[in-house]
């Protein structure tokens, strides 16, 4: 079948992919080429981009700005799990926690492929950009079980610091 004959859906879970394989291709080759040191420089910048998306984005949600909560920043969070097609549970939900897992995700393919660690690395930063916009006390982590290195399922914790 040709790609113009397929599914809405299925062009969007491609175009996915497609762009996750091409992020994991550019991260594998900045870190051969320049080692652990690339990884804390791509971290600010997954950061930085998080906070400057997230700073645009919050017009379009009902969420708190500067001292919203874990609720605030599902909400805006979620938006990203459906545009990249990720499927998620929440497992806990209070203003100062969100503990949720994805479930399945186009990109985690391309990135177990071509550079496992790129959600552990690197997501986690961009997510933590996300959440400094919502309120500087919360912090986004990645438990040890990630799909792009082959879990069942990534799991996250987002929790207010005191």
């Amino acid at each position: 079948m040709k790609f113009e004959e397929l599914p809405a859906e299925e062009k969007h879970r491609r175009a996915v992919a497609g762009y996750a394989a091409m992020m994991a291709g550019l991260v594998r080759a900045v870190y051969e080429k320049y080692g652990d040191e690339s990884v804390e420089v791509m971290r600010q910048g997954m950061e930085r981009t998080g906070r400057e998306l997230g700073a645009r984005l919050v017009k379009y949600f009902d969420v708190r700005v500067g001292d919203g909560d874990a609720i605030d920043v599902a909400k805006l969070e979620e938006f990203f799990h459906k545009i990249s097609l990720m499927e998620t549970e929440t497992i806990e939900l209070t203003p100062t926690r969100w503990e949720v897992r994805g479930i399945s995700c186009p990109a985690a393919d391309q990135y177990r492929r071509i550079f496992p660690d790129f959600c552990p690395w690197l997501l986690a930063s961009f997510d933590n950009g996300l959440c400094s916009v919502i309120n500087s006390k919360i912090r986004i982590r990645m438990t040890e079980k990630c799909l792009s290195r082959g879990d069942d399922y990534c799991e996250y914790i987002l929790e207010m610091e005191e």
